[in-house]
């Protein structure tokens, strides 16, 4: 059986403008409360991502930000603050293998949920671009390896081929991408976020069930932001670039 997957829709919160350069696109926000309707596990990872951004910068800069792979750069909802710009080739036709800007041309790049779907040959030239567009700071977000059990239970019950890609490509090692920055210059600080028991729960709902699964996404990124784990879906990888 071909692994399957519904389709990803761009939220109704943002919409995506031609950029001066080829395959970047500006991200305006339209409606942040629409957040809140997407699905349990990428609310989780958009809003912690963006929480640690607005921490490390302080409340009084705005920043240039570029998001690598975010799809409809759904993450500005999150940090309206701050001006986004988008580079994926599903949306606007562009490779975070081969982003078409100068050195440090962004204060912050964020990379979320996307280096465990390149392949384990292209993560470390991914990080490299990352790092060299990047004036202070990279945001790298990426599943726990420890999940693999969960990732192939949910997969034999599920045939979604993003899970899919989590295995057969493997779970990056949160303390390789950590020697690959710091290689880089950057100083790391890893964080760990999300339940992994909720995201196994929620995802696979998600794909035999959609239409309960909206609603329950829905109680939970209102209720359960905050709820405890034992094992963490995720790591956050905050890059701080060396002074």
């Amino acid at each position: 059986m071909a692994p399957t997957s519904p389709p990803i829709h761009s939220s109704a919160g943002v919409r995506l403008v031609a950029g001066d350069q080829p395959g970047l696109s500006r991200v305006e926000v339209l409606n942040g409360e629409e957040q809140f309707n997407l699905p349990w596990d990428r609310f989780m990872r958009l809003r912690t991502t963006a929480d640690h951004l607005r921490r490390v910068v302080g409340p009084d800069r705005r920043l240039r930000v570029l998001d690598v792979g975010g799809f409809d750069g759904a993450i500005a909802m999150f940090a309206p603050a701050h001006q986004f710009d988008l580079i994926d080739p599903a949306t606007t036709d562009g490779s975070g293998l081969s982003i078409p800007v100068a050195d440090r041309s962004y204060d912050a790049v964020v990379c979320v949920d996307v280096i465990e779907h390149v392949a384990a040959k292209e993560r470390a030239p991914l990080l490299f671009e990352l790092a060299r567009v990047a004036g202070e700071f990279c945001f790298i977000n990426f599943p726990n390896r420890a999940t693999m059990p969960a990732q192939k239970l949910v997969l034999s019950l599920t045939n979604d081929m993003y899970v899919r890609e989590h295995v057969e490509l493997e779970l990056p090692e949160k303390a390789w991408v950590i020697d690959q920055m710091t290689a880089l210059g950057f100083e790391c600080l890893a964080i760990p976020n999300a339940s992994l028991a909720l995201w196994a729960a929620q995802f696979t709902l998600q794909r035999l069930a959609p239409e309960a699964a909206a609603q329950v996404s829905r109680y939970l990124v209102e209720t359960h932001r905050e709820e405890p784990f034992s094992v963490p879906l995720y790591f956050l990888v905050i890059c701080t670039r060396k002074t």
